[in-house]
């Protein structure tokens, strides 16, 4: 990003799956954003949004810089989570919304960036 230098990210996929619950939070510490990603053909993983947010929340006992991603934007036929109705949830809950394919690439490396600001934004400034 512009200004900041060289950045490494660190990207971990602690998955959302219920039997993985107990190792989640094991994933969180030392996050400094979060990218909660959805599948945009899968109303349940939806529904599940706020209760990731609640849990890494929990967790950090602090509020990090997040976004919120629905993914398999590739699959246009199967969707049942519209551009809209995503937009609004991530609004509501106070957070940039995009949407992306991994299959594809779409989107990818915008969403990355997109965090990876907000994450330098939060950080405080030092001064000399």
């Amino acid at each position: 990003i512009e200004g900041y230098g060289e950045i490494k990210l660190v990207m971990l996929d602690p998955g959302g799956q219920a039997y993985l619950g107990s190792l989640r939070p094991n994933y969180y510490y030392g996050s400094r954003g979060v990218l909660i990603i959805f599948d945009l053909t899968n109303r349940a993983s939806f529904e599940e949004v706020e209760a990731w947010i609640e849990e890494i929340t929990n967790v950090l006992q602090q509020r990090i810089p997040m976004a919120l991603v629905g993914n398999k934007n590739d699959l246009v036929d199967d969707r049942v989570i519209s551009y809209e109705e995503g937009h609004a949830k991530a609004q509501a809950l106070g957070m940039p919304y995009f949407e992306s394919s991994a299959k594809t690439g779409d989107n990818v490396v915008e969403v990355y960036k997109a965090l990876t600001l907000r994450i330098l934004q939060s950080l405080p400034i030092e001064h000399s």
